[in-house]
């Protein structure tokens, strides 16, 4: 009992530092992001001398954020769910269907940790239009964020099975918009 205890300490403690990680990455990415897009306002409008990337940085910056975000969010159980059914079930049952749902999302992470590094190494020689960085980059966004996401339902499934699993309803969690 001990042992476990242990291991689930170590394991929050990781996950803890792994979500901190997240915060200040999604923080520097979104700060990128605003301040490119204001220069571009800036420059387009005031100096009447536009950059020819922005756009396409801003985008591609987007889709970092959301894919890092999305793993922090289904850690604290922040995702969208239909939980209608889930509140007729029992609670052993509602415990069960959890570790289902985090069984099923980590196998889906894997197809797409799969194919999304299977897609970025297939467009290593193709070249963004505005910037011309390799689309590499932008396509490995997925690959990333699936693998946090398959993180996350690891650490879930093991919680799950060591019962400290949380609800799947996010009001039900106290702790929702933390870093």
């Amino acid at each position: 009992m001990q042992i476990q205890f242990d291991a689930l300490r170590r394991l929050n403690t990781v996950l803890q530092w792994i979500d901190r990680i997240m915060f200040w990455g999604i923080f520097a990415l979104t700060a990128a992001m605003f301040m490119m897009v204001f220069l571009q306002v800036i420059f387009r409008y005031v100096i009447n001398l536009p950059f020819s990337f922005s756009e396409e940085l801003a985008r591609y910056l987007m889709v970092w954020i959301v894919c890092i975000a999305a793993a922090g969010a289904y850690g604290k159980g922040m995702h969208i769910g239909v939980n209608l059914f889930t509140g007729l079930l029992p609670v052993a049952g509602q415990k069960w269907l959890a570790r289902l749902v985090h069984l099923a999302v980590g196998g889906l992470m894997g197809v797409i940790i799969f194919e999304g590094g299977r897609l970025s190494c297939l467009l290593k020689d193709q070249l963004s239009p505005a910037m011309e960085i390799k689309m590499t980059w932008p396509y490995l966004a997925l690959p990333v964020g699936a693998f946090l996401i398959l993180l996350q339902a690891i650490v879930l499934l093991i919680r799950g099975f060591a019962g400290e699993e949380k609800s799947l309803d996010p009001q039900l969690n106290k702790k929702r918009c933390s870093p």
